[in-house]
């Protein structure tokens, strides 16, 4: 009998294909009824995916008419106010709190999550590991600390040492924290036009908002979990030369390296000036390249552009900036309560100016797992501090 496990692997591999077809939808129908008899409670994000792309295909279950249902309904809320429902899709589609605020459906967060994505790489589920909870509280994470073991000859007759068994680390993540976006001020006459794209454009703007301030968080949380792999030579307080980026390679333990999201992390403007870097006859070393896909890659793993990471600096005080970061970024976890996007929306506050003011919420926190024990999966190149 196949596990509970292995049959969520198949289906979010089907899930995952850029072609979703009807042959996929039996094959994910199947595999999720399944996996829903060993434990329904953790289904229900698989379940929501699966009814999307039944809409996006035009077919219309249960579920995804739910989902379609709710959609509109959120953006009728948005549009003229919760009181334009009526009291079945109210109850369905608009979480309304006490103060006017709307909890995001599914269409609309992922819309929100993929602009979050675009402007912050730690967003990325190709790039970090994203987790979904639903609640906001306390959460761990299991984490293998694998990179010494071995096998050994047994000898005829000899006791077994166990000093070297596995031990599982964990990472434990504290309660979820709550971000808020500035407000985005839209005239009336947009907001309640139909041909007016309102869930599109909030979902834009309240997406890099977050990506900004909690992009700024986790970026600061993984330097602070993080180790510095490689620090400048004295007077290397604004570079980086060709021989740190080989020593921070070198720093990191190669058993991360086989990750499928072992990479480099960095600002735009650190990549441009590594672009720019030349040898002693003044030509350039071409260390930075776009593959066929179109992505960033610089000595032969992928780059991806986090701006809130530091520029390269002395930093102040006078410390050297963390500009890169380089090694396994899928151990830097991601943590998102279910219904963790909300959007409060303001009639009175602008109403001299005829406007309506929308404010998003986004809840989650973010932590690096790091065995104890182990070396970091992920190392910062440092400025030189003078």
């Amino acid at each position: 009998m196949e596990t509970r496990e292995s049959l969520l692997a198949q289906a979010d591999r089907i899930l995952s294909q850029p072609n979703f077809t009807r042959e996929d939808k039996s094959k994910v129908d199947g595999l999720l009824a399944l996996a829903d008899a060993r434990d329904p409670s953790r289904m229900l994000l698989r379940r929501a995916k699966l009814a999307n792309d039944e809409a996006s295909l035009g077919i219309r279950t249960e579920a995804s008419l739910a989902t379609d249902e709710a959609h509109r309904g959120f953006v009728l809320a948005l549009r003229h106010g919760a009181k334009v429902l009526p009291d079945q899709t109210r109850a369905l589609s608009v979480g309304v709190d006490g103060s006017g605020g709307y909890t995001a459906p599914f269409v609309f967060a992922k819309k929100l999550y993929s602009h979050m994505a675009q402007y912050d790489a730690l967003f990325d589920p190709d790039v970090t590991t994203q987790e979904t909870t639903a609640t906001g509280g306390s959460f761990s994470q299991p984490i293998l600390h694998d990179e010494t073991s071995t096998a050994v000859q047994v000898a005829e007759n000899q006791p077994y040492t166990e000093a070297d068994d596995l031990v599982f680390g964990n990472l434990l993540l504290g309660k979820a924290l709550t971000f808020r976006t500035d407000m985005v001020r839209v005239s009336n006459e947009l907001a309640q036009d139909s041909a007016y794209p309102i869930d599109d454009v909030l979902a834009k703007a309240l997406g890099l908002r977050p990506s900004r301030g909690v992009g700024k968080y986790c970026a600061t949380v993984l330097k602070a979990a993080a180790v510095v792999g490689k620090t400048g030579a004295a007077g290397q307080t604004s570079s980086v030369i060709y021989e740190d980026l080989i020593d921070l390679q070198t720093a990191v333990n190669p058993a991360y390296l086989t990750s499928p999201k072992a990479a480099w992390a960095m600002n735009f403007k650190t990549l441009q000036y590594i672009a720019k870097l030349k040898d002693s006859m003044n030509r350039p070393l071409k260390l930075v390249r776009r593959n066929t896909a179109g992505s960033w890659e610089m000595l032969d793993f992928p780059v991806r552009i986090c701006p809130s990471f530091d520029d390269l600096g002395p930093g102040s005080p006078a410390t050297g900036n963390l500009p890169i970061a380089f090694g396994d970024l899928g151990s830097f976890h991601v943590r998102v309560v279910t219904d963790g996007i909300r959007v409060m929306v303001k009639r009175e506050r602008f109403i001299e100016y005829d406007e309506t003011a929308f404010l998003g919420f986004w809840r989650g926190n973010a932590g690096l797992a790091v065995a104890s024990g182990a070396s970091c999966p992920v190392q910062f190149y440092q400025n030189a501090a003078s």
